[in-house]
């Protein structure tokens, strides 16, 4: 039911829109479905080459409460088109989800609760499902809290990006101070540098112990390949490195390089469904009564 004339929005959800016909409708149908119904959705799209902004022009047409906003020219990479949806959201929270994920009915109800109830937070996360293209098994990312970290900011750094984008949801008020890096250098983890950004700020973060959210990993992810990877990573520890010492900087480091060079490597030549079932066998991932099944 559409209740955009009765009810402003209170949530705004920002998708970057390139070149995901396949997956665009089911994206959106997770946000209609949600039981939580006074959102806005801003679908920014990036000069798509395919079908996907007539898809969502038909759905938008029986729906009100989603917006078609079209760039004039391609970026490269989604964190121009978020910056977009920043700049026009609406509603007192913004949530991100990108045009090839889903979500839980549930999702913007629990959050929207949680921030309305923790007033002192600026920043809400939760645990992920990761759906991999053709493989049965589902991984629940456990992540560790922020929340009660005494330097937010250096945590973060030094673990790497454990805030996934398609979980957040973060307070409006004062956002626009706060927009993702549109340098080329820096696509695919624009969205830890906006956490980064946040935290180095001193705005709070939360976690929820609970999947609300679906990654589907498939062969157009824009984030695949090692040696782009390490790239873009490196090129973000050398913008941040001088906030912290010359030590913890040297540890910022090696630990890029592992995660990103050789954890990365060996991940990348076992196939999909080996390490999938190596993580299952090996008991990588643990089951949590918060596991909940993903159609």
């Amino acid at each position: 039911m559409n209740t955009a004339k009765k009810n402003p929005p209170k949530v705004t959800v920002i998708t970057p829109l390139y070149n995901t016909e396949l997956f665009i409708a089911e994206t959106i149908k997770s946000v209609q479905e949600q039981t939580y119904p006074h959102w806005e959705m801003l679908i920014i799209d990036d000069c798509s080459k395919d079908n996907g902004c007539k898809i969502v022009e038909s759905i938008a047409h029986g729906d009100s409460r989603i917006r078609l906003i079209k760039r004039d020219s391609n970026s490269g990479g989604p964190a121009a088109p978020r910056n977009v949806g920043l700049c026009q959201a609406k509603g007192e929270y913004i949530a991100f989800l990108d045009a090839d994920d889903l979500w839980y009915t549930d999702k913007l109800e629990k959050q929207v609760r949680y921030l309305e109830d923790n007033p002192e937070i600026f920043l809400l996360y939760a645990k992920m499902v990761t759906k991999v293209q053709n493989v049965s098994f589902q991984k629940v990312n456990s992540r560790f809290d922020l929340e009660n970290s005494d330097n937010r900011f250096q945590l973060l750094l030094q673990s790497g990006n454990i805030v996934p984008i398609l979980t957040v949801m973060i307070r409006n008020q004062n956002s626009s101070n706060f927009l993702f890096d549109e340098d080329p250098r820096i696509i695919t983890c624009e969205d830890f540098d906006f956490w980064l950004q946040l935290a180095y700020a001193n705005k709070k973060f939360a976690f929820m112990e609970l999947p609300l959210s679906v990654y589907r990993q498939h062969d157009n992810n824009i984030s695949k390949g090692i040696l782009n990877s390490l790239q873009k990573n490196l090129f973000l520890l050398k913008k941040w490195r001088a906030k912290v010492s010359f030590l913890f900087t040297v540890k910022l480091y090696f630990l890029l390089i592992w995660r990103r060079g050789v954890v990365m490597l060996i991940r990348s030549v076992t196939p999909h469904a080996t390490w999938s079932l190596l993580q299952k066998y090996l008991q990588l991932r643990k089951k949590t009564p918060a596991d909940r099944d993903v159609s």
